[in-house]
């Protein structure tokens, strides 16, 4: 019985002292990650956007959520994750003109109209996907991605911002569609009516009179 309860109370011991490490740990590690946060708000407030910048940045990245700002001597780095939780990066000039921007997803409704209206000459009757793709490197112009299908086959186009296409997926062949041939009506060929000749008809008639009669009983001598 001893033995018993030295064993029980070595192993309540033993789980006291493991509940309270994982606290402690818990503890430090909740720590840090408020430590972090703290850090990554401070760095974002310390650095304020010109005018012209924070004025380019709502325009247009509305929905996106900043998670870094960093000051370069002649722009400012700018790191945020879209309403789909895709991170990506752009990159001003202080005079808010997009230098560069990351490749990055953005509703079809926020593409610029000469792009839309470029794809829809492109690929008339087309089904468009809701989202599209841009990205800008620097020193060029904006790429827009638009994706859709045509005739079961998924189709891309590469559009500039201004309404020019930087390159396109080839079209799949529209299919002739067979018209149906109108029945043939058959004609039946008449054959011509043998003449008979006068000559034949005089001998059927001849013959006619030469049919055998029937002979008649014999009659009965008195």
């Amino acid at each position: 019985m001893a033995l018993r309860s030295w064993v029980k109370s070595l192993l309540c011991a033993t789980l006291c002292l493991c509940l309270t490490a994982y606290a402690d740990e818990k503890k430090k590690e909740d720590k840090k990650v408020d430590q972090k946060d703290h850090k990554d708000h401070a760095d974002k407030a310390a650095v304020k956007l010109p005018d012209a910048v924070a004025k380019a940045w709502a325009a247009g990245y509305k929905e996106a959520k900043v998670l870094k700002i960093e000051a370069k001597k002649d722009s400012f780095e700018i790191a945020a994750q879209d309403k789909w939780n895709e991170k990506f990066e752009v990159v001003y000039g202080t005079d808010g003109k997009l230098w560069e921007e990351s490749k990055r997803k953005l509703p079809l409704a926020n593409v610029p109209a000469p792009v839309v209206e470029t794809a829809k000459k492109w690929a008339p009757g087309a089904k468009w996907s809701d989202v599209a793709e841009v990205e800008t490197e620097k020193g060029h112009k904006g790429v827009y991605r638009i994706r859709g299908d045509v005739g079961g086959k998924n189709v891309s186009a590469w559009i500039n911002d201004d309404g020019s296409v930087a390159k396109a997926d080839k079209l799949p062949e529209a299919k002739e569609v067979k018209k149906a041939e109108p029945k043939k009506e058959e004609h039946k060929k008449e054959e011509p009516k043998k003449e008979v000749k006068k000559e034949e008809k005089h001998e059927h008639k001849h013959d006619e009179k030469k049919e055998v009669k029937k002979e008649e009983p014999a009659k009965e001598m008195k």
